[in-house]
C-alpha cells in the first residue's frame, strides 16, 4: 500500500464549462417557462377584453325586447310547482325539477289529501 499523500483535486476548465452550461440551460428553461406563462396570461386577458367589447357592442345594438307571456303549459308547470312547494308534506330533493316528478308528486299529494279528508286544491 502506498501511503503517498493525495493531492486535492483541481477543477479543470472542462468541468467549469460543463457546470456553466448546465446552469445556463437551467436559467434558459426557467426563463422560457416564465415568459410563456406571462405571454399566455396576457393573451387570455386580451381575449377576454375583446370578448367583453363585442358583448358590449351587441348590447348597444340590440333593442330591448318586451317580455313574452309564458305559454299555458309552462304556466301550468309553475302553478303545480308552487302548489307542491306550498304543501307542508313536500320537501323538494335533487330530482324535483326532473320531467314528470312534479306532476306525479301533485297526483300523489292530491290522493293523500283526499284519503285524509283534506280539501284538495281545485284543478283548473
Amino acid at each position: 500500500m502506498s501511503s503517498a499523500p493525495q493531492r486535492p483535486r483541481k477543477y479543470t476548465d472542462e468541468s467549469f464549462v460543463i457546470k456553466a452550461v448546465t446552469i445556463g440551460l437551467i436559467i434558459a428553461i426557467v426563463s422560457g417557462y416564465l415568459l410563456n406563462w406571462y405571454l399566455d396570461a396576457r393573451s387570455k386577458r386580451e381575449m377576454d377584453q375583446a370578448q367583453s367589447a363585442v358583448y358590449r357592442q351587441y348590447l348597444r345594438s340590440t333593442p330591448p325586447q318586451p317580455p313574452q307571456p309564458l305559454p299555458d303549459a309552462v304556466a301550468e308547470r309553475f302553478k303545480v310547482r308552487d302548489e307542491l312547494l306550498a304543501h307542508p308534506g313536500v320537501k323538494p330533493g335533487p330530482g324535483f325539477a326532473s320531467p314528470g316528478v312534479q306532476s306525479t308528486g301533485k297526483a300523489i299529494v292530491d290522493a293523500i289529501d283526499g284519503a285524509q279528508g283534506r280539501q284538495a286544491a281545485p284543478r283548473s
